[in-house]
């Protein structure tokens, strides 16, 4: 039995911390800081009901990322919400392109795949198999907002379904594929089903984070069978079950804001981009607008 002095922390500000190799800070325990390493594990996926902390967690990923490897992080953003959260990164240096609907997601997930290609021909020719065993430092991450927006409905037409199924596709084959060659992939989405995430994804991700969700069912397909834990968590925003590998933790994510994030990335604008706008939503998406 362990006895701890202090109860599992209601709030945690996020503050950089530089740690060796591809690590990003998940949450804290009653004893400690878990921290994630994207060269050991490669890919995460996640779920949990609105507004308890998935897009703040990736915040936190993406804030990491780019203050740890600002020459070797590239980023390519699927924002499924109309680029209401990415859409402020398109100016940063490290984010190669940002998708905010379907047809954007097919381009993205078709130049990733190709840049894939490029890395796995590069890889035959200098007789490596894992990029981690090379001085290579560049990796590539495909972060994911709101996954549940990609699956084809019944009323779409045959051309829209196809778009969509190669989407799931593309997402499943840089799972299976991607992790040896530096393609790291962030999977996320508010209400998790078995349509939403495909097999090949789940299973090729050991990472899995799962904040406040609706049911045990929605739990399990996440965290894996007879994981429910995610149903029965607290109502505390951030509060989330993490399991890598046999091994399911209760934590607090940290919390990032707006204002940290544009304190932290500021510097990494990019001066001669010129800013764009979101012709769907009328949204400037210049970086500033996150504070």
């Amino acid at each position: 039995m362990n006895v701890y002095e202090k109860n599992l922390p209601k709030s945690w500000p996020y503050r950089f911390n530089k740690k060796t190799g591809w690590k990003v800070p998940i949450g804290k325990t009653y004893k400690e800081i878990i921290w994630h390493d994207f060269d050991e594990v490669p890919h995460l996926v996640g779920g949990g009901t609105t507004r308890y902390g998935k897009t703040n967690l990736m915040k936190v990923i993406m804030t990491s990322l780019i203050k740890s490897h600002p020459e070797d992080v590239e980023l390519y953003l699927v924002d499924l919400k109309a680029g209401v959260e990415f859409g402020k990164y398109r100016n940063l240096k490290q984010v190669k392109k940002v998708a905010t609907n379907i047809q954007e997601t097919y381009d993205l997930l078709l130049e990733v795949c190709l840049k894939l290609e490029s890395k796995q021909a590069e890889a035959r020719s200098k007789g490596w198999s894992n990029i981690t065993e090379t001085k290579d430092n560049k990796r590539v991450f495909i972060i994911v907002d709101e996954a549940g927006d990609i699956p084809d409905e019944k009323f779409m037409d045959s051309e829209e379904k196809q778009m969509r199924q190669a989407c799931q596709w593309r997402l499943a084959h840089i799972a299976r594929i991607g992790g040896a060659f530096g393609f790291r992939e962030i999977f996320f989405s508010q209400y998790t089903t078995a349509d939403v995430l495909p097999r090949q994804i789940k299973q090729n991700a050991d990472a899995k984070i799962c904040f406040k969700i609706q049911n045990g069912y929605a739990s399990e397909v996440i965290l894996g069978e007879k994981n429910t834990q995610a149903a029965e968590l607290p109502k505390i925003r951030g509060r989330a079950m993490f399991k890598n590998g046999p091994d399911l933790i209760e934590l607090q994510v940290p919390y990032i804001s707006n204002r940290v994030v544009n304190h932290y990335l500021k510097e990494h604008e990019d001066g001669d981009h010129e800013p764009e706008t979101n012709a769907n939503t009328g949204l400037s998406i210049e970086f500033r607008d996150l504070d």
